[in-house]
């Protein structure tokens, strides 16, 4: 098993992984099948990163993990970002936000605050450009085909 795979399994099999992630549903008023639905989408984020290790945790692939691991990062901060814009978007309609997406979002930020920590900083900053230059050029794409202003893809507008 390579450094990176020990690293990564301490993570997802730390006893406070899957119990963190799921209580920060605590936190949020959410009824017993929601609770159920987060703390599946919980499980799934944590297995999806044991598949990683189970696949590629041998001492030559360590270099394939890597990459994996960045991709894996850069996933989760695309699927942070669409759960932030859903809950914006919701609370600029309506006033109010769904609470799940709400969680799935917090529960996105914390895997990612973990897995980052296995990735080199400037991978890191290459990784976070490159997503920005992705969604700037989708941006752009669709201002042009919908008009300025109807479309936005960051989950800061």
């Amino acid at each position: 098993m390579s450094l990176l795979s020990r690293r990564l399994r301490a993570i997802v099999d730390a006893p406070d992984f899957l119990p963190g992630l799921v209580g920060l549903a605590d936190q949020a008023e959410l009824d017993g099948d929601q609770r159920t639905v987060v703390a599946r989408y919980a499980a799934r984020k944590r297995d999806a990163l044991v598949d990683l290790i189970d696949a590629l945790g041998a001492e030559p692939d360590e270099a394939e993990l890597y990459r994996a691991l960045a991709a894996a990062w850069l996933e989760l901060r695309f699927e942070w970002q669409r759960y932030n814009m859903v809950v914006n978007y919701q609370v600029v309609r309506t006033g109010s936000f769904d609470q799940v997406p709400f969680v799935c979002a917090a529960m996105c930020s914390g895997v990612l605050g973990q897995v980052e920590e296995l990735l080199d900083g400037d991978d890191r900053e290459r990784l976070a450009g490159f997503a920005v230059e992705l969604i700037h050029g989708a941006q752009h794409d669709l201002a042009e085909r919908f008009g300025d202003g109807v479309i936005s893809l960051s989950p800061m507008a």
